[in-house]
């Protein structure tokens, strides 16, 4: 998830840098049509990046709570060393 993200973001950076104005033959009225789809998909990359920060938090903080504090009752511990 996190390499598409920034994938995206990469490639929606350069895209959206295309020196498009010193073109004539482009319609006025496309240049609308570009700002809302670049509000658009950097609205979803913006959202995306938040899910991906998110999900991090998410990791470290069960990590903390198994490692660090010895937690053994966790839902991502393994229990096969008890049935053992």
């Amino acid at each position: 998830m996190d390499t598409f993200v920034f994938v995206a973001a990469v490639i929606t950076f350069l895209l959206f840098n295309l020196p498009i104005t010193e073109s004539e033959s482009v319609p006025y009225n496309w240049f609308n049509f570009v700002y809302y789809i670049s509000l658009a998909i950097s609205s979803v990359l913006s959202s995306l990046l938040i899910m991906v920060v998110l999900m991090l938090y998410n990791t470290i903080v069960n990590i903390i709570k198994i490692v660090g504090l010895g937690i053994i009752d966790h839902p991502l511990v393994s229990r096969e060393d008890e049935e053992e």
